[in-house]
């Protein structure tokens, strides 16, 4: 059982990562700073050529103590809180609170490009989310399939059939243990508007014959409600904003980002359903100017993911292969080497994809 939940851990770990990113290669070094130097990191002080990076694991009741600006700005959406869900379990439904534990990766970085020659545009195209990982799959939705609307409409479940191998029985369906998304939208603003701004995706990765294997094992020994799919499915919205009055975050980005130079939009990925391991991703990228030169912009990232704590906490190697530090699962390098190595990946694919 203990290999099984560290396998799934692993290709969550996968699968988030193409969600946000492309794999193209980037020259740009990592320097790994704090969190205090981070913030402190001002527009003359950052070199062209480097990824400068800090990192944070904190549960999600502690976040806002310890880094409020970063609390209020990178929750799924704001006001935001550890949700309240209502779960089927032996047949009997319960209430319960979804405890969180937050990765924050952050990260500052140069583009040899000027601000008005970037476009955002690109980057809510389907084709070039597609494009990003030939394992991941990738399905363009509208507001009636996502999720929390399917189980409240008490609609069958066809979500995610469509990522299915041909012939086999359902690899992503809905688990039975959820009966109530509402946690997962806010009252303010619903997700997907059609606005020319937004793409919303689901997207999956089909585990391999082998560790489909395993999760089968480890389905035969529990409770039809938390049966494992074979393979990571998520929902999200991609959105880009050309100010920062169209982000709407309750702190102004030159606070969050400490750079203190004009705003030129970005990019802001909302993960608001996940079938297993993880509870939301957040990823907000803001583009400012360059005071050094005019053909360079300051491109200031945040990648967030709010992990099940149940799931975290439950053994020693699953919070190892988050954090990149498991000898059997993994890498050295790319999107298995744990989230602080891949959000960097992420950074740097993004940077060259907006440097093209």
């Amino acid at each position: 059982m203990k290999l099984v939940i560290a396998t799934m851990a692993a290709c969550t770990l996968l699968m988030f990562a193409a969600l946000a990113l492309s794999v193209h290669a980037d020259p740009r070094t990592v320097e790994q700073v704090d969190a205090a130097a981070f913030t402190a990191l001002q527009a003359g002080q950052l070199a062209a050529g480097k990824l400068y990076y800090s990192e944070t694991v904190v549960p999600f009741a502690d976040w806002s103590a310890q880094f409020p600006d970063e609390a209020a700005s990178l929750v799924l959406f704001p006001g935001y809180v550890e949700p309240t869900v209502k779960v089927k379990k032996n047949g009997v439904e319960k209430t319960s609170v979804e405890k969180l534990v937050v990765f924050i990766g952050r990260t500052k970085t140069i583009l040899n490009k000027a601000p008005g020659q970037i476009d955002l545009k690109k980057l809510i195209d389907i084709a070039t989310v597609t494009g990003f990982d030939n394992e991941i799959q990738h399905y363009e939705i509208k507001p009636e399939q996502l999720m929390a609307n399917v189980v409240a409409n008490h609609k069958p479940i066809d979500n995610f059939k469509w990522c299915n191998t041909e012939g086999a029985e359902a690899n992503i369906a809905r688990p039975l243990r959820e009966i109530d998304l509402s946690s997962t939208v806010s009252a303010k603003r619903p997700w997907c508007p059609a606005d020319g701004r937004t793409l919303c995706v689901e997207s999956c990765y089909l585990f391999g014959v082998y560790w489909q294997q395993l999760v089968a094992g480890a389905n035969l020994a529990i409770d039809a409600a938390e049966k494992k799919d074979y393979g990571i499915a998520s929902q999200s919205e991609i959105k880009y904003f050309t100010s920062e009055q169209e982000l709407g975050l309750p702190v102004k980005l030159t606070r969050l980002t400490g750079i203190k130079t004009g705003i030129h939009g970005g990019l802001e990925q909302s993960v608001f359903y996940f079938n297993q391991v993880m509870q939301y991703g957040k990823v907000i990228s803001v583009l400012q100017d360059s005071p050094a030169n005019p053909n360079q912009t300051i491109m200031t990232t945040y990648f967030v993911i709010g992990l099940k704590q149940r799931t975290y906490n439950q053994f020693a190697e699953i919070r190892d292969i988050f954090m990149g530090r498991s000898s059997l699962f993994n890498t050295a390098t790319g999107i298995t080497a744990g989230l602080p190595v891949y959000s960097q990946n992420t950074i740097k694919a993004m940077a060259t994809e907006l440097e093209k």
